[in-house]
């Protein structure tokens, strides 16, 4: 959490998201520089994984078994894709399955916890399927080279860009009739 003077139609600093608790006035003046590093050295073993992953299920326990159950769901999915998905052309599975169950961890984090509509969920795995097929996209060749060949690269590049946006007309259009007659959510 940081202050951080910004201009705005309010004067001084910009109070639009005090709320969110991203402003903190102890701090003014103060610089915070924020660095987001990614360990590719090997430094970080199995034990070491198997530690956070322990810890991350026990925090999801503490908010209830049901967040919990969803999100292992989800980092057993990133894991099989890891292990072995990403050389398969399921490798768009695991995507589907954490992107769609996205939209019920905010549910199920609720102090009555209740998984999100159909049509949230499969909204949300419509655009994992986007993402991935989106994502593999700059580097086919370099994963050609280390033996990656998951479905990107088995049906080539533009095959997946078309499917990609299939995926996110059809997630729109999910939405679209999914949330037909709903109220909507007041912010």
């Amino acid at each position: 959490h940081h202050l951080v003077q910004a201009p705005s139609d309010f004067q001084g600093y910009d109070r639009r998201f005090i709320h969110r608790g991203l402003y903190l006035d102890a701090l003014e003046g103060e610089r915070l520089d924020v660095r987001v590093c990614i360990d590719t050295s090997g430094s970080i073993g199995m034990p070491e994984l198997i530690i956070i992953l322990v810890i991350a299920l026990i925090i999801s326990a503490i908010i209830g078994w049901e967040f919990c159950l969803a999100h292992g769901i989800a980092l057993a999915s990133a894991w099989a894709y890891n292990a072995w998905l990403k050389f398969t052309w399921a490798s768009v599975i695991p995507f589907a399955v954490s992107f769609g169950i996205l939209p019920s961890l905010a549910t199920l984090a609720a102090p009555a916890p209740v998984v999100a509509p159909w049509w949230q969920g499969a909204a949300g795995a419509l655009l994992g399927i986007a993402v991935h097929l989106t994502n593999v996209l700059p580097d086919l060749a370099d994963d050609e080279a280390t033996g990656v060949r998951g479905l990107g690269h088995r049906i080539g590049a533009t095959p997946s860009a078309i499917a990609a946006f299939a995926a996110v007309i059809a997630g729109i259009v999910v939405v679209v009739v999914g949330s037909f007659g709903e109220v909507p959510f007041a912010v």
